[in-house]
């Protein structure tokens, strides 16, 4: 789910002023994006090469750890991309009644650009 889409959803909500929201609204596209497309769809989107080899949870905490990242942000951070983490956004676009936007692999290079200078690339 793109920026655009996000602000356009809070907007939405606030407009809505909590009429008939309850309970936690999940803020994320419906179709979840698996850490090898992310990877595949970012590095093709960026022109940069795909990562070669492998690398296990306890070795890349180690290596984090070594380059200076907290310990317990580094588990986090791993534990996101190396665990299954759905959260379900249909009842907030249920709400809302406006559409989550195309799916990660294609509303990414929309938003390439802007990565790029970002990162220098």
């Amino acid at each position: 789910m793109s920026v655009d889409v996000l602000a356009g959803v809070l907007v939405d909500l606030a407009l809505m002023g909590g009429v008939g929201v309850r309970g936690v609204l999940h803020a994320g596209h419906p179709v979840p994006v698996g850490a090898r497309e992310l990877v595949e769809v970012v590095c093709g989107g960026l022109g940069l090469p795909l990562p070669v080899g492998e690398v296990g949870v306890e070795d890349a905490l180690r290596r984090l750890e070594a380059g200076g990242v907290p310990a317990g942000v580094v588990r986090r951070q791993l534990d996101l991309l190396t665990v299954d983490h759905f959260f379900n956004s249909d009842r907030l676009w249920g709400v809302v009644g406006t559409s989550p936007g195309p799916v990660f692999g294609e509303a990414f290079g929309e938003f390439a650009g802007w990565y790029r200078e970002y990162l220098g690339l």
